[in-house]
């Protein structure tokens, strides 16, 4: 008797764990619609959003939702904010939003797999830009790209592929 009570308690755990994880994954794909939304429509991702979306992760962090906070969640903050920061101060771009919004983000995923994200965001932003400069000519070098539409794809086909299951 002892043994199947142990097993449908590791059942409703599991439930509970995939369901926290499934909700976590709701919420960053909120944010990130809505980041990219502001982000296409005004080149603007707002300081009130990622205080929303900052509040949101420490609150995830403090009620009791089954997921444990590591260190490598702040340093996948600190990566994802400082990749694009150190670009943003060397070619002297207006990236403050972006900056945020990826160390918030980047807080929600760790280390590993802001990394990744990075990756493929840049590469899906770089074949849109060779694309639109070189076949379709619409923008030049000089022209300003929202980023937070690649976060978003870029984090819906990692999601999609199963590469990133926090």
């Amino acid at each position: 008797m002892p043994e199947i009570q142990q097993f449908l308690l590791n059942i409703k755990n599991e439930i509970l764990y995939v369901n926290s994880h499934i909700f976590i994954v709701a919420i960053l794909l909120l944010f990130l619609f809505i980041a990219t939304y502001t982000d296409l429509k005004n080149m603007k991702i707002y300081d009130k959003f990622n205080a929303v979306f900052f509040v949101t992760r420490l609150l995830i962090i403090i009620l009791p939702f089954g997921i444990t906070y590591q260190w490598t969640h702040l340093i996948g903050g600190l990566i994802g904010g400082l990749f694009l920061l150190i670009p943003a101060m060397v070619l002297m771009h207006k990236m403050g939003g972006d900056i945020k919004f990826m160390f918030i983000f980047g807080m929600y995923l760790g280390g590993y797999y802001t990394i990744v994200l990075l990756l493929l965001s840049c590469l899906i932003h770089f074949i849109y830009s060779i694309v639109s400069i070189f076949i379709f000519k619409r923008q030049n070098k000089k022209t300003m790209v929202p980023f937070a539409p690649f976060f978003c794809i870029s984090y819906s086909i990692l999601t999609l592929l199963g590469f990133l299951y926090l």
